[in-house]
């Protein structure tokens, strides 16, 4: 409990979904529904520097880190009891062409696979 208030504080206007909250619930599921695992709680970031100051934080504290992205791990690694979670399934959806005149794509981290399908079926 200790640590997730710090963990707040410390990561003041990002958003930290706590136990008992619809977000933390909906942050800790995985494609495979067996899968029910408890983090400290899920920092869901919404750019890079969010990121960086959610691991540096853990860094510093000592704290277990897992990330989520499309949530499409069968296994439900992404999701480890006690850790603190870095969801990136509710941001980081972006599928683009790397350039204009580019034959590959990039893919955000929070990209699920049936996105990933629909913007490559679309070209």
């Amino acid at each position: 409990e200790t640590r997730r208030v710090g963990l707040k504080e410390a990561l003041e206007g990002v958003d930290v979904a706590e136990p008992g909250t619809e977000a933390y619930d909906q942050s800790r599921r995985v494609w495979n529904g067996t899968v029910d695992r408890y983090p400290l709680a899920a920092v869901r970031p919404a750019d890079a520097k969010q990121v960086s100051q959610t691991v540096l934080f853990c860094k510093a504290q000592d704290l277990s880190l897992s990330v989520k992205g499309g949530g499409h791990n069968v296994a439900g690694n992404a999701v480890i009891d006690g850790s603190v979670l870095l969801d990136f399934s509710t941001s980081f959806k972006s599928v683009r062409l790397a350039s204009p005149s580019a034959s590959f794509i990039r893919v955000e981290a929070g990209a699920p696979w049936s996105q990933v399908d629909q913007f490559l079926s679309s070209r």
